[in-house]
């Protein structure tokens, strides 16, 4: 049997302040931690970018509690308005004005926390939401959510079943992790930094085994060009965790395509921001994209693998180099200069191939954990449907 939740809950509004004059530089005796939407993460509350809000602001109600659901309340995006975390202990911590917290009163912490994670919940916050140009939530959105009506111990059963799957996923993307940093260990072990005089490997300029050319300038593409389902461009922005994900609503015809045939983005190229995101940068694997003109070409010569090239550029020191090196004043850019003129590491080709075959190993396990990872997923959603659904 469903219910609505608000004999079953406490909802607790956020925090109101003044930035300029109620935010402390950092933590002291006189102020208190502050978390806001983004550290909501993953179902999980992340302590990465918090401010710190005076505590004469804050009431002893909105100081978090173990069990407490924080919630988005507020966003320009319905995307993340009513994503949310359980709190897991007592906290010395308090919530913005943006976000709101249920707090559990007749009902399992860990069984809400669940449906708080769940599809039906997130079907029911995307009919509630509201607003012409932010979406809101308020308490009685959160009062009226239908829940099953069960026993504490069916409960409490529940919620462990589901915590046993989320501990299962959390430990495949520990793996994940691991073996990101297996491979980032093996190439400084093998190359050690790409820019560093201390690098076994001869020193070149990347203009001496790369062709490089920056994107079109803005005056060859205009807002007509502009179509849905056409031919991609890569500005930095499509660049995602070193590989290209483009948009399908920036995009140009196939006739104009042909016409800016110089600025075609081949197989075994490189594609590097060079404005605004500066140093995000992808190996091209197939054809049929445009360099966008945030973007830059560097095409490697027989001498240097495109995935060793992209692994030197987009090494933290190097990156730091471009940003450092980057001219412009309203918006820091590279040019064709810049970049070819830096001078890296380049080993032997025969010592570039072993490293991949080393990467090609890692990515099977990659690719197998992620498989797990998709398994245990689809395993807690169909539970969770089982468990909440209408």
């Amino acid at each position: 049997m469903l219910s609505q939740l608000k004999d079953r809950i406490e909802c607790v509004r956020g925090v109101t302040y003044k930035a300029s004059s109620d935010l402390h530089p950092s933590l002291d005796e006189n102020s208190i931690t502050l978390l806001r939407a983004n550290n909501i993460q993953d179902g999980r509350i992340s302590f990465d970018d918090v401010q710190y809000v005076d505590k004469s602001k804050v009431k002893k109600k909105q100081t978090l509690r173990k069990g407490d659901i924080l919630i988005c309340a507020s966003s320009g995006s319905k995307n993340l308005v009513g994503k949310a975390a359980l709190v897991q202990s007592d906290l010395e911590a308090t919530f913005g004005a943006f976000c709101c917290v249920v707090r559990p009163t007749e009902i399992n912490q860990y069984y809400l926390g669940h449906y708080f994670r769940s599809a039906t919940y997130r079907r029911a916050i995307e009919a509630a939401s509201t607003g012409t140009n932010i979406n809101n939530l308020k308490p009685d959105n959160f009062r009226t959510l239908l829940v099953p009506e069960i026993p504490e111990g069916e409960q409490a059963a529940i919620a462990m079943k589901l915590d046993c799957i989320l501990e299962q996923v959390s430990l495949e993307k520990s793996c994940l992790h691991k073996l990101d940093e297996l491979v980032k260990s093996r190439f400084v072990e093998m190359f050690g930094d790409p820019i560093d005089e201390s690098s076994p490997w001869p020193k070149l300029a990347i203009k001496d085994f790369c062709t490089l050319k920056i994107g079109p300038f803005g005056s060859s593409l205009h807002k007509q060009d502009y179509i849905t389902g056409g031919r991609p461009l890569v500005n930095p922005s499509h660049i995602v965790d070193g590989k290209i994900v483009p948009a399908n609503d920036l995009t140009i015809s196939e006739e104009k395509y042909q016409e800016m045939e110089a600025y075609h983005l081949e197989p075994g190229d490189v594609v590097l921001g060079r404005r605004g995101e500066i140093g995000r940068c992808a190996v091209v694997y197939s054809s049929g994209y445009l360099c966008g003109t945030g973007s830059m070409i560097v095409r490697p010569s027989d001498k240097c693998r495109p995935d060793y090239l992209q692994r030197v550029l987009s090494f933290p020191s190097f990156k730091d180099a471009l940003e450092r090196n980057a001219v412009g004043q309203t918006m820091k850019n590279l040019n064709a200069k810049i970049v070819g003129q830096a001078v890296v590491a380049l080993p032997s080709i025969n010592a570039q191939n072993e490293f991949a075959a080393f990467v090609q190993q890692v990515e099977k396990l990659e690719f197998e954990t992620q498989q797990a990872i998709d398994k245990l997923q689809t395993l807690y959603d169909s539970l969770a449907q089982e468990y909440f659904g209408d």
